[in-house]
Order: structure tokens, then C-alpha cells, then sequence
């Protein structure tokens, strides 16, 4: 009998053996029995076996208890195109003669459907998912434009993201995939033009963006947003995969990497390799990923790889698959300062990847990388063993330095990261800008109110200030700021409120860990006009890292040997459709996660069997 654990969990893989929480949406891994799940429901969320015993049962109850639902031709042609657009199948599976007898099992009455319906029924979740998005987006103003293009291996189509990121009424950030668009000239007049188009099929114009966050910065994408007047940002995830790039371009580093790349080709090619390594690292306890090549587009790919040989450069030594490959003392000491140096950028990297990152995380966190690597450096210099790669180490050290300067250079300069840092209570008045830059912040921040009357106070309000005013002491009148008449601008209030808000920060500083989105939703009656501002500027990501996923998802799609006659609308509308389910579940496949959960087994569990 299954375990009642399996009601708390959902199973992705019974080779792989990962399962996914329904509560926290953590993967725990496995082995042959259920005592990790069972450990993470007890520790995480205070669920012991016999409350999961109980769910168990008031899930059979609830199943039991439930009418059957009418499976009409409709219903089922629309499930069906859900599932297949979520499951990735090619359209000419909807023909496949097994398939065609499960549906007629489901339903009597089912009518088999050809693949051209089938894309014409994903066109129309496309279409459906489109209203939506009109209904959301009317009215919207002042949004965040996340960008990026993408070309396919085969250079059929060129296709460009667009991905809408807003403000709602309670204060809480959304973002919205709201058009894939394939270009054939992308210019950044084309691209106006492109962009309008599709952004009006669900409702919305270019006029309704204020921001503009793009991924790599080329030319013709700084050029739209000159035409359009947007303020514009860079991602910086993608600045700094350039920067590893460039560092591991440096010539003992780059043999390392090469002869790196070599070992996972072998190790790609033979499954008989993958499985000796496997059980090698499973007596070793070793749990990590075997080494791969990946994309050269991947974000830390090359670290990512280099990380993987050192976890299993042992067993890498005592197979002779690779006895032409083989890393020298000196190899390997180039291989442990790189990732010792580079760890507080892949840090950054994935502070930032995180889609609730917010572009005024950007220049700390940067800054703080800047000194630890410093500080890294500086006690590998100190080591006597690393002697004999002075010369490489130095060259690490400059190359990383170097670029990282200039790209907080470029930061510093930017006059809309100066506005996001100022609406960031964890980091505004800090010493991350001068004084000066933080005055000029002030006034530009300050400009984006009109110099229109606010709206004025009732008689009762005007007599309440006018007894604080004449109750005040001498330390409120030489401390307190300043207060504004009934009739004064909404600018006025503004400065009044930038004052108060200064005061706040600089007195009781919030941490770096804390959501300023708490913030602000706290002090809303505080500061009723600054704080609708502050939040759109905080809903600027630090990177387009949502615009990589999508591409990675259209990769994934074009792959698809069964998909030879895949076209970019057909694309297109996959990718929409897809967005629809669900941002979260739309974020890629976990083979490309970060993060995992594993926990250690307990081997004789009584609750073993898996669903």
C-alpha cells in the first residue's frame, strides 16, 4: 500500500526518485523508501504520519463523494490541448492511433481530431489567454518592459520576448509574458513596430511603459528605448556571465576549461562512463551533478562544469577513459582559485536570477562581491602553496577586478538604478552613492510628482494642524520637517514625505534580507504619496532572467524531432499558451535549477512504496 506521504507529494521521476512538496514546492530526493519525504513534512510543516493518514483518507472521502463530470467533446478537446502544450507533444500526436483508443475509452462519444485542429485549439488557449490579459492590463501605467531576442540553431525565425512587469492595488509586483514575436529585421524602428503589434493583441500599447530592462544591451535595443523615452537598465546577470566569459579567456584558465570540456564529452557519450561514475560517487557519498557541457549561453556555465570536475576529479583519476586528460598539481590549484574567486559573483548571479530580485539589489551586492574577492585574493597571496601559480592568480585577480570596476562604474552612472536605490529603504543615504548623488536623487525623484494643487483638506483637518502647530515644543519646530499648507502641490507634500522618510531610514535601518515591498505597504498612510512611486521603482528587476527561461522553453520546443515543420507563430503561441498555465510551473524544467532538496535515507522505513 502506498505511503500517505504521496498525498503530500507528487513524483517527477522512479529512476531519478525527486518529488515535489504541494505546500512548499521544495524537490526532495529519495532512495528506497519514503523517510526523507516523510522527515521534510514533519520538520517543515509540523505534518507527523499520522496527520498525513488522515489526509490520506479525507482525500479518498472527498474523491469518493464527488459526482462524476460529463466529459463533452468540448471539455475534453480543451484538456487535451492543455495537456499538450504542457507535456511538449508535437500537434501529430493528436493522430497517433493509441492515443485515439485511450480517448474513446475516457469518452464513448470522443471525435478524434487531426493535427491541424489540434494547433488550431491551441491557437484559440492562445487567443483566450490574450483576453485575459486585456482585462488585466486596461488602464495599466508606468510598467516595467522586459526584452530580449533570441535566435534558433537553425536560424528559421529570430524570436523577441516581451514580458510586462506591474504594480497591482495592494501593492504586490506581477509579471506577464505578454508576447513572443518573430522579426525579420530587427532594427529598433522594426522593432517598434513589431512590438506594437503584438502587444496589441492583448490589449496593450507601448505608451503604457515608463522602464525598460533589456538583456544584452545591444544597440538597437538602447535605441528603441531612446525612441520611446524610457528609462532604461541593463540586465545585469547577462553583464556578468560576460565577465566569466572574459576571465576564463585567460590562457592557463582556458586550457583547464578545454581540457574540462573534453572530460564531459567522454562522459556524454558513454552511458557506460555515466554509470561507473554514478556508482563510484553513490559508495564515495558523493551527490553532486556529473560533470556537462553546457550552453554557451548558460549563465555560470563554465563554472558550473569546473565546480563539477573538482566534486569528482577522483573518480575522474581512476578511470582510464581519461588517462589522456588528466589534471597536473598546478591544473588543479588554477581550477580552485577560480572557483574561489568567482564564488561571490556566481552569488550575485543567482541574487539576481531570482525573479523577485529587484534592480536596486544591483550595485550592493556588486560592490560587497568587489570586496570579497579582494579579500579571497589576498589570502591565496598568503598561502605558500600557491607560489607556483602567482602569475595565474594575478592575472584571475586583475581580469575579475578590472571588469567588475567597470561594470560598477556603468551602474553608478545610471540615473534610474540612482532612483531605485533612493526607493529602497535597505540601502538609501547608505555610503553605496555619495552624498551629492544621493541630492541629485532626491531632485529627480521629487520631479516625478506634478506641481499640481493636491487635493485640499476639510475645515476640521486645517483646525487640527493649526493646534499641533501652536502646541508644538522648540526641539519639534528646530528638528521636526516642516509641514505644508492645505493648498500647497502634490510636489510640496512629496518633499515634505521625502524628509520624513530620510529621517526614518537613516534612524532605523531595515536589513538587506528584508522585502522593501513591507516596507512601503506599512508606511502607506505615512507616506501616501511616495509610496505608489517607490514600489513601481522597486518592481524593476536586475536582470531579464524571465525572457532566458522562455528561450530556454523554445529551444526545448524546436529540439523536438517530431516538430520538424514548427514555425514561428506556431511557436509563438506554444510559448503564450504555455505562459498561461502558470509563471511558476512555466519557469523551466529542474534538471536547470539551482537549488535542490536532498536529504539523507533511512534504510528500513515501513512506509517504502512509492505511488
Amino acid at each position: 500500500m502506498p505511503s500517505p506521504v504521496w498525498t503530500l507529494f507528487t513524483l517527477k521521476d522512479n529512476v531519478v526518485r525527486n518529488a515535489r512538496c504541494k505546500l512548499c514546492r521544495d524537490w526532495v530526493t529519495f532512495k528506497s523508501n519514503t523517510s526523507s519525504l516523510i522527515r521534510h513534512a514533519l520538520v517543515k510543516h509540523n505534518l507527523s504520519l499520522e496527520n498525513l493518514r488522515t489526509m490520506k483518507e479525507n482525500a479518498k472521502l472527498s474523491a469518493f463523494s464527488e459526482a462524476p463530470v460529463a466529459l463533452n467533446n468540448e471539455a475534453l478537446r480543451t484538456q487535451q490541448a492543455v495537456m499538450f502544450v504542457s507535456c511538449g507533444l508535437s500537434h501529430s500526436m493528436a493522430e497517433n492511433h493509441e492515443y485515439r483508443k485511450y480517448c474513446k475509452m475516457l469518452n464513448e462519444d470522443y471525435v478524434p481530431i487531426s493535427a491541424d485542429t489540434m494547433r488550431r485549439d491551441i491557437f484559440k488557449l492562445d487567443a483566450d489567454y490574450r483576453k485575459n490579459l486585456k482585462k488585466e492590463f486596461a488602464g495599466k501605467t508606468n510598467m516595467v518592459l522586459l526584452t530580449d531576442g533570441w535566435r534558433s540553431a537553425n536560424e528559421a525565425f529570430e524570436l523577441y520576448c516581451l514580458i510586462a512587469v506591474y504594480v497591482d492595488g495592494k501593492g504586490e509586483g506581477h509579471q506577464r509574458v505578454v508576447g513572443v514575436v518573430d522579426v525579420a529585421d530587427s532594427s529598433a524602428d522594426n522593432l517598434i513596430i513589431a512590438f506594437s503589434a503584438e502587444l496589441a493583441k492583448s490589449g496593450i500599447t507601448l505608451g503604457q511603459f515608463s522602464f525598460f530592462v533589456a538583456g544584452c544591451g545591444g544597440s538597437n535595443l538602447v535605441s528603441l528605448a531612446e525612441k520611446l523615452n524610457y528609462s532604461r537598465l541593463n540586465c545585469v546577470c547577462h553583464q556578468l556571465h560576460l565577465l566569466m566569459n572574459r576571465v576564463t579567456e585567460i590562457r592557463a584558465l582556458a586550457e583547464v576549461l578545454r581540457k574540462a570540456k573534453r572530460i564531459s564529452g567522454t562522459i556524454a557519450k558513454s552511458t557506460k562512463i555515466k554509470t561507473e561514475m554514478r556508482r563510484i560517487a553513490s559508495q564515495n557519498g558523493n551527490k553532486s551533478s556529473l560533470p556537462q557541457n553546457y550552453s554557451s549561453t548558460r549563465w555560470n556555465g563554465s563554472r558550473d562544469l569546473l565546480n563539477a570536475i573538482k566534486s569528482h576529479i577522483r573518480t575522474i583519476a581512476s578511470l582510464d577513459d581519461f588517462s589522456g586528460d588528466h589534471f597536473t598539481a598546478k591544473e588543479m590549484r588554477i581550477l580552485e582559485i577560480f572557483l574561489e574567486l568567482s564564488l561571490p559573483l556566481q552569488k550575485c548571479i543567482l541574487q539576481f536570477d531570482h525573479e523577485n530580485s529587484t534592480s536596486s539589489e544591483a550595485l550592493p551586492h556588486l560592490l560587497y562581491a568587489k570586496c570579497q574577492i579582494e579579500e579571497a585574493a589576498e589570502r591565496i597571496e598568503k598561502d605558500p602553496e600557491n607560489s607556483s601559480v602567482e602569475t595565474e592568480l594575478q592575472s584571475i585577480k586583475s581580469m575579475m577586478s578590472e571588469n567588475i570596476q567597470n561594470l560598477i562604474s556603468d551602474l553608478q552612472s545610471n540615473k534610474l538604478l540612482h532612483l531605485t536605490l533612493l526607493a529602497d529603504p535597505r540601502y538609501a543615504y547608505s555610503k553605496v552613492l555619495p552624498d551629492e548623488v544621493w541630492k541629485e536623487s532626491e531632485q529627480q525623484f521629487l520631479n516625478r510628482f506634478p506641481r499640481t494643487l493636491s487635493t485640499p483638506k476639510s475645515e476640521s483637518e486645517d483646525n487640527s494642524q493649526s493646534v499641533q502647530r501652536k502646541n508644538r515644543t522648540i526641539d519639534e519646530f528646530l528638528y521636526k520637517p516642516a509641514s505644508v499648507s492645505p493648498h500647497s502641490t502634490v510636489r510640496q507634500h512629496a518633499d515634505v514625505e521625502l524628509e520624513k522618510y530620510k529621517s526614518d531610514v537613516c534612524k532605523s535601518r531595515i536589513t538587506s534580507a528584508s522585502d522593501p515591498n513591507d516596507y512601503w505597504n506599512s508606511k502607506k498612510t505615512a507616506f501616501p504619496i511616495l509610496h505608489s512611486t517607490a514600489l513601481v521603482l522597486l518592481s524593476i528587476p536586475s536582470s531579464s532572467c524571465s525572457t532566458e527561461r522562455i528561450f530556454s522553453r523554445a529551444g526545448r520546443l524546436i529540439a523536438n524531432r517530431y516538430r520538424n515543420r514548427l514555425n514561428a507563430e506556431s511557436c509563438s503561441a506554444l510559448l503564450m499558451t504555455q505562459a498561461s498555465l502558470g509563471f511558476e510551473r512555466y519557469r523551466g524544467d529542474d534538471d536547470d535549477d539551482y537549488y535542490e532538496t536532498s536529504d539523507e535515507i533511512d534504510e528500513g522505513d515501513e512506509d517504502s512504496q512509492t505511488p
